[in-house]
């Protein structure tokens, strides 16, 4: 039985225009972690301004740096719980 690696160094290059998202911005629930991480990363890669929110401030300050190190120019986060 094969381990699957669930988070690679390295990922596919985009299809679409690193700008496309350009002027935008994205608020993403649960960005502090998993999918919710993975879609800031994305749209952030593609020029959105993000801002992640999540409930545990700590994970969200984490998540910020590894955005930044990641080539995401411009995020943000704000820590609340939606219910």
């Amino acid at each position: 039985m094969s381990v699957i690696n669930m988070y690679p160094e390295e990922f596919p290059d985009s299809p679409f225009r690193p700008n496309i998202l350009k002027g935008r911005r994205a608020v993403v629930s649960g960005g502090g972690s998993g999918i919710g991480f993975e879609i800031a990363r994305q749209l952030g890669q593609h020029g959105a301004a993000v801002c992640i929110m999540g409930r545990r401030e700590h994970v969200l300050r984490e998540a910020v740096d590894k955005l930044l190190a990641d080539g995401v120019s411009s995020v943000t986060f704000h820590s609340g719980d939606v219910r």
